[in-house]
């Protein structure tokens, strides 16, 4: 087990198997220091550390390569969130996105670079933390790319590919939460603890992605016809169940909180 204190005096407990914690023991001057509770939504209503805290600690835990010593601090966890965001919203970007035939040679050339570079690292002693760089600069080389528009279907394609390789170690990018917040639902309503529950995650569970794209095509509609009051309060229901709403040049992107 590895533990580390908290200024205040809390401490935290996490395991060193191979794999992200299952349990993280939090109490003391800590929870209160954070306001954590001890039910269900653990930081409290629309807290975002609250929905993505696994995965940002599974990040925190695996970029440490495993000779090191991990120093764990919330500084670390709150960077590891943004990295996340960071790679969710850009791959939303490029699945969505709308680009055009053809390709960029300086695309295709920065995209084989980062996989050379991230397998290089993994073969170097597993060294997680430096394979991580390589990824961010191919995010920030084709946000760039696309703002410009110099990215094209074949660079997404491309592009995926080492995204894909990334995931398949570090596991972060693909959503996975839907079944698991479905089923913590179902288990809550079935052992009558359904008021423990956050009414937000009660409402994301209950909103398919099918029902999503629906109300954003109503939307578009309501914006068409210059109905901008019920646009208005499309996007403002879909936010308080927790789906944050991008305009773009590309069109309208949704994710999850």
């Amino acid at each position: 087990m590895l533990r580390t204190t908290s200024p205040s005096g809390g401490s935290i407990l996490i395991t060193s198997a191979p794999r992200s914690p299952s349990i993280i023991v939090l109490n003391g001057p800590l929870r209160r220091e954070i306001g954590a509770v001890g039910t269900f939504n653990t930081l409290g209503n629309s807290d975002r550390a609250t929905s993505v805290i696994g995965r940002a600690i599974r990040l925190a835990l695996i970029s440490v390569p495993y000779r090191h010593q991990l120093n764990f601090t919330f500084d670390g966890l709150i960077d590891a969130t943004a990295a996340i965001d960071r790679l969710r919203t850009f791959n939303d970007r490029l699945v969505k996105g709308k680009f055009e035939a053809g390709s960029n040679a300086e695309v295709q050339i920065a995209a084989n670079k980062a996989h050379e570079e991230y397998m290089a690292a993994l073969a170097n002693d597993l060294n997680t933390a430096e394979a991580r760089a390589p990824i961010f600069d191919l995010v920030r080389f084709s946000n760039t790319a696309m703002d410009q528009g110099k990215f094209f279907e074949s660079d997404r394609e491309a592009v995926k590919r080492v995204l894909a390789d990334f995931d398949a170690v570090f596991a972060v990018i693909e959503d996975r939460d839907a079944e698991p917040m479905r089923k913590a639902v179902e288990w809550a309503k079935k052992e009558g603890r359904q008021a423990d529950v956050a009414p937000e995650l009660l409402a994301q569970v209950s909103l398919t992605d099918a029902a999503i794209n629906g109300l954003l095509a109503e939307r578009d509609q309501a914006k068409r016809r210059r109905d901008f009051g019920r646009a208005d309060q499309i996007r403002k229901d879909l936010t308080e169940k927790g789906i944050i709403i991008e305009d773009s040049k590309d069109g309208v992107r949704w994710k999850r909180k």
